[in-house]
């Protein structure tokens, strides 16, 4: 066998211990748990940090006074910060266009501003 053959599966071996050895320390977690069979994943919680999934907050004790946050609501998706944006583009057109550009620009400006805001107040 070639050198870098040897490498190779040297690697993979080292890589298939490891996944076993990590295999073995899920078993005896789950088994620890109380739950059955040998395949079973042990709670995100009783994970490395590491391991655990990054939808989940860490099992961190909190100060006092302090308070988990509550998950970010997003707003519905919307066409005025596209309104905004050709606002301002035809705003600085106008500088070296036109006064007509820059102001079909300002008020576009305006009107996309507007809009923008009014949604976000009314999704609240």
């Amino acid at each position: 066998m070639p050198p870098d053959d040897r490498d190779t599966t040297a690697r993979n071996a080292e890589a298939l211990a490891a996944v076993l050895a990590t295999e073995q320390a899920r078993a005896r977690t789950a088994a620890t748990l109380g739950r059955p069979g040998a395949d079973a994943r042990p709670a995100a919680e009783t994970l490395p940090a590491a391991e655990r999934p990054a939808s989940e907050p860490p099992n961190l004790p909190l100060r006092p006074g302090w308070h988990r946050p509550r998950p970010a609501r997003l707003p519905p998706p919307s066409y005025w910060p596209t309104v905004l944006a050709l606002g301002v583009m035809f705003l600085f057109w106008g500088l070296v266009s036109s006064l007509i550009v820059s102001g079909v620009g300002l008020v576009l400006l305006g009107i996309g501003l507007a809009g923008w805001v009014g949604e976000l107040r009314r999704a609240e």
